[in-house]
């Protein structure tokens, strides 16, 4: 089951697949209103033909310079906190054979990334690939702190 970070990540990079590509910049055409000339920013610029392609939104300079921002950082940021994600993901954390307390004829043995040998059979928790082992050589727990600051900045959590 993907965790909360994850799904969010992969929509948001889907929905950035659909957008034009390219960096979107923003662009002003003359209105008349009472007879005097004005130039208002009605259009954000994409180039995603080679003469670029204008979506008229009629919006104000704030807002039509904002959505041109969003766009044009938007893919970048997604892929670096994919790319932290990527680092600091849940493993399973198994008891060591020698001290579960199974007879040894009845459990499942393994070989852990670590070269400890682990029982199949006692799960103790998850833990952060990224986060450990420690030099110490403990576990941290999952989600570790990296990821939790990172949800937590998303969702405004201030814990």
């Amino acid at each position: 089951m993907k965790d909360f970070l994850s799904t969010l990540l992969d929509d948001l990079e889907q929905k950035a697949a659909g957008l034009p590509p390219g960096d979107w910049t923003t662009a002003c055409r003359p209105i008349f209103p009472e007879g005097r000339e004005v130039w208002v920013p009605n259009v954000i610029r994409t180039p995603s033909t080679s003469s670029g392609q204008d979506l008229d939104c009629g919006l104000d300079v704030a807002l039509a310079e904002g959505l041109v921002a969003a766009r044009n950082h938007f893919p970048p940021m997604v892929a670096a906190l994919k790319a932290v994600r990527a680092l600091h993901r849940p493993i399973d954390v198994f008891e060591l054979a020698s001290s579960c307390g199974h007879p040894p004829e009845k459990h499942t043995i393994f070989e852990a990334s670590d070269g400890e040998w682990c029982c199949a059979d006692s799960l103790t928790g998850r833990a952060c690939e990224e986060c450990s082992p420690d030099e110490g050589g403990e576990h941290h727990d999952w989600p570790c702190r990296t990821v939790l600051a990172v949800e937590n900045a998303w969702t405004g959590d201030p814990s």
